[in-house]
């Protein structure tokens, strides 16, 4: 996101008397629902907003494997050992899937 964001969120609590965890909180359950339509439903999602900075992102939980065959909700194990060096078979590995129209999402939920 951006400044706006941040400034949004600044006004709100100031003005409004609306606590900062409770507006990110509304936030991110809006766009955690706006992006299992854009990415995939059956994805274990969650979305990761910096309160200072205003970046928001979306991650997947995938289950390490030797061979995908399912790629929404699997990863192979050399990529999943470059976000996790000690990833292990069966383990899960927190992948940023954030997609390409991610901030017209976030607009149009806002």
């Amino acid at each position: 996101m951006n400044p706006e964001f941040i400034a949004m969120l600044d006004y709100l609590e100031r003005e409004r008397g609306i606590k900062r965890e409770i507006l990110l909180e509304a936030v991110s359950n809006a766009l955690l629902s706006a992006s299992k339509k854009s990415v995939s439903a059956s994805r274990d999602l969650r979305i990761d907003i910096n309160p200072k900075s205003g970046e928001i992102r979306a991650l997947a939980n995938l289950v390490v494997v030797d061979e995908v065959t399912n790629s929404q909700d699997e990863i192979e194990l050399s990529k999943a050992r470059k976000i996790k060096p000690d990833a292990n078979i069966s383990d899960i590995v927190e992948v940023e899937v954030t997609p390409r129209n991610f901030g017209r999402i976030a607009a149009q939920t806002a």
